[in-house]
């Protein structure tokens, strides 16, 4: 009865962990400030960095094995003056991959199974911050005049587009123009997140009718 218990408790356990798994928020972060990219991805509160990547010391052995890697070809193109094909040689004919015939209905299918698949995706999507600060210089009056102009009217068409089919928690989106340098700038700051589970449904609906789709033409 005790081992019974015990294994009752582990997966008792198991099973807790994955449904907070499924019901917690997966995230991920993109920053872009003063030219530097950042990139972060995690569960819950726990984020991981990954970019910048951390620089790893260089190992020795991998130094040797690019040597290596330098002196085969040039052995290889040396015996290939005697008889017969080398390996060298032979990776080199390969069979070219060919795309099979595909019908336009076949592709207007597959064409509606991704769009289907995005809207499905905006509607489990979470934008918890969309921050983007853009100044808008070039050094010349008229052409900085312009390019601001375009960029507000594009904000004002993009913008409310984008808050009907994704949800927007934080949201600060500004568009400045600078007479006086000459090189635009840009920061931005946002944040995406789904639940697991939600993301875990919408892939295997699309996965099913990709399958179906699939069947039928081949």
């Amino acid at each position: 009865m005790k081992i019974l218990g015990a294994v009752l408790m582990v997966l008792g356990a198991l099973l807790g962990l994955l449904v907070l798994c499924l019901v917690m928020p997966a995230r991920l972060r993109v920053v872009l400030k003063q030219g530097q990219w950042r990139l972060w991805a995690g569960m819950g509160p726990v984020m991981i960095t990954l970019w910048p990547r951390k620089q790893k010391k260089k190992k020795r052995f991998r130094q040797n094995k690019k040597e290596q890697d330098q002196q085969e070809p040039a052995a290889a193109k040396a015996g290939s003056d005697g008889d017969g094909p080398n390996k060298w040689e032979k990776s080199k004919t390969r069979r070219r991959w060919t795309m099979p015939a595909v019908s336009v209905e076949t592709l207007c299918d597959y064409g509606r199974l991704a769009l289907d698949a995005m809207g499905q995706m905006a509607r489990v999507l979470v934008l918890r911050r969309l921050q983007v600060h853009a100044v808008i210089a070039s050094g010349d009056a008229a052409h900085t005049a312009l390019a601001y102009g375009s960029a507000a009217a594009s904000l004002n068409l993009f913008l409310p587009a984008l808050e009907e089919k994704i949800r927007i928690r934080r949201q600060d989106v500004a568009v400045e123009c600078d007479f006086e340098t000459y090189s635009p700038q840009i920061e931005l700051d946002i944040e995406v997140a789904a639940r697991l589970g939600a993301l875990l449904i919408v892939g295997l609906r699309v996965a099913y009718r990709f399958v179906q789709l699939y069947r039928r033409d081949n």
